[in-house]
Order: structure tokens, then sequence, then C-alpha cells
């Protein structure tokens, strides 16, 4: 046993000495910095923050363009730290201040920063936030990027159903409704046979209570039902979805011996264009699915996985909820208005969906 002792004493005792010489060497930092240097952090961080920008973004595609060398440039005579054509540079300044341009200030790395990110931002905007089009832009070009997507080339996977704020504001569908007179909006799901649309109870009960928000619930029908649920988060309405509620939360009751949190969101929701409108100027948070996702291997074959084995980001409508003031919640009959089509067979199923769409209209 003294042995055991004496060599994790000596153990023990070297870690503390590394430690300690690691300390007083400042190695951590001397890492840190040859894998990340921040000589530029001044810049990076001001017109990151300038242009909307996440500055850690900004460090990683300097790290990517030049490797932080101001000097760099590339054979189709891309300049400097962010790497930017001088045909770029000379667009961004013309639009976008009333400086004078000239060659030279691209190898300034202040100057070369402010065109970069300046340039970028405006790549964010174009493709609609989307940073991974926004990336390939930036090093290929927009042209090449536009060319890939309309034939096909470039696929963008659906983030969420809680993109069509957004979408229906890029597409000028809200200023549409504004022109038309239109002043509430319907968004209800394709997967529910017996969603109920523009339910005009649910629009009395929003007007009734004066929110610019509505959606409709039913009783869960059990803890481990995979819906999402009401709740109030630092006093304001929201959904916590399934995946991301705990078995305890999930199954805790009251009382009366009902669950404190059986209330789903069906997702039949009601909106005010204007309402709509304001959650279009903010972005959505994402949400983590751990999926199965086909893919082709080095050798260009198909592999269809048995296991998850990617993760999606998703941004869902509920998540409006959370920037509202209030909202009005309406609870229905699930016999009278939730029949969901989510799994090929078994529960929620085509089968179940078709049996309570003639059960409720009463068809042989």
């Amino acid at each position: 046993m003294s042995k055991l002792i004496k060599k994790l004493f000596i153990i023990i005792l070297v870690i503390v000495i590394a430690i300690g010489i690691i300390h007083k060497l400042n190695i951590k930092n001397y890492i840190m910095k040859n894998m990340y240097p921040k000589e530029y952090s001044e810049y990076v961080y001001k017109y990151s923050e300038e242009n909307n920008i996440d500055p850690l973004l900004t460090f990683a595609i300097i790290k990517a363009e030049s490797n932080f060398n101001p000097e760099a440039t590339s054979n189709s005579n891309a300049i400097g730290l962010m790497q930017v054509l001088e045909t770029t540079a000379k667009e961004v300044m013309q639009n976008k201040t009333e400086e004078n341009f000239s060659k030279e200030i691209l190898f300034n790395a202040e100057d070369n920063i402010k065109i970069g990110t300046t340039y970028f931002a405006y790549l964010l905007d174009k493709y609609n936030g989307n940073i991974a089009l926004a990336l390939t832009a930036y090093n290929a070009g927009i042209g090449k990027v536009d060319n890939w997507i309309e034939n096909g080339i470039i696929k963008e996977a659906s983030d969420g159903h809680g993109g069509i704020f957004q979408s229906m504001k890029k597409n000028n569908i809200t200023a549409d409704m504004e022109k038309r007179g239109v002043k509430w909006a319907f968004i209800g799901p394709v997967d529910n046979v017996l969603v109920k649309m523009v339910d005009p109870v649910l629009l009395g009960v929003m007007i009734d209570k004066n929110v610019s928000a509505g959606g409709k619930s039913v009783v869960k029908a059990n803890p481990s039902e995979k819906v999402g649920v009401f709740c109030k988060r630092n006093g304001k309405p929201g959904v916590v979805e399934y995946t991301e509620i705990s078995k305890e939360m999930a199954e805790r009751t009251d009382t009366n011996g009902e669950l404190v949190f059986g209330e789903s969101h069906i997702n039949c929701n009601m909106f005010s264009v204007k309402a709509i409108e304001d959650v279009a100027n903010k972005n959505l948070p994402y949400h983590v699915a751990h999926k199965k996702a086909s893919y082709l291997d080095e050798n260009g074959n198909l592999v269809v996985p048995d296991k998850p084995n990617a993760y999606k980001f998703e941004s869902f409508i509920f998540d409006a909820f959370d920037m509202l003031d209030d909202m009005a919640i309406l609870r229905v009959k699930r016999e009278d208005e939730f029949a969901p089509v989510k799994n090929a067979e078994g529960t929620d199923s085509p089968e179940t969906a078709r049996a309570l769409y003639k059960k409720f209209y009463n068809i042989k």
C-alpha cells in the first residue's frame, strides 16, 4: 500500500510541477495566440459589431482566407487579411462610404477588415441570413452561387416552419396583405386532416383579449406524447418542444392529478399581420434535432444510416410567442380538431387520421 501511495504522490507532484511550468511560461496563452492570433481584435470587434456579424466568424474568415497575413495576395488578386478584391472594395466604398478608393488601403488591416465585414454583411442580407451561402459567395463569388442555386447544384435544407415569418416579409406577402386590408393570418399544419382554417372562434377570442396572436391546444394524451406543450417563461407565453422537456416535468401532476404541462400545442395559430412583420425582423432560436441523414462516401456510394448521424437545426413557429407580450390559447376537443399524420403506421398514421376524419364527418 505504501508503494502505491508513493507512486501516486510522485504522479501528483509531477502534475503540479508541470502546471507550474505551464503557468510560468504562459504556454497556454502562447498556444492560443498562435492558433488564433488576435492582434487585430480591436478592428474585428469594432466592424463586426457595426455590421451585426459574430466577431468569431470574422476571425474564422480571416484565418481561412489569409491565415492572419495582412500582406497576403491570391492568384485572383484578392488582397489582405480578408482577401478582398479591388472590384469588390470599389463597389463597397462607393455604396457604403464617402472615402476614395486606392488599392494600397487593402493592405491596411483596419481598412481591409472594415471593407470585408461590410461586404460579408451585404452577402448575409442577400442570402436572407444564410451563413453557409454567404460564406460560399464570399469565397467563390455571387455569380457562381446564384448559378448553382438556379441549377439545383446547391440545395437549401428547410430551417423549420419558423422560417415562414421572414419568408412572408421577404416575398412582400405581408406588404400585400396590408395593401388589401388584411389584418389577420392563419398559419396551420399540413399534416392535420381536421384543422379548421381561420377559425372565427379563435379570432374572436383574440380580439376579445386584445392580443396579436392565438393558438389552439388539446389535452395531452399521455406524458410521453410527442407534442410541444404551452407554458410561461419569464412571464411570457411560450411552448416547450417535447424533445426539450425532462421526463420529470412531462410527468409532473397537480393536486387534481392532471398534467402540469398538459396543454399540447397543435400548431394551429393565428397572428396579426403586424405581429408577423415584427417577428420577421428578429431571429428565431434554433432547436437541435438528431436525425438519420443519407450521404455519399468518399467513393461516391450512397450510405443510408441505421441510426441518427446528423444534427439538424430548426426554428419553429411557436418561438414567435416568446417575442410577443401576450397571446390567447383556446383548448379544443382532440377528436374534433386533431388528427395528425406523423408516422407511416401505428399512432398518428394515415390509417388513424383517416378513421378520425371519417368519424368526425360521419362518413361510412
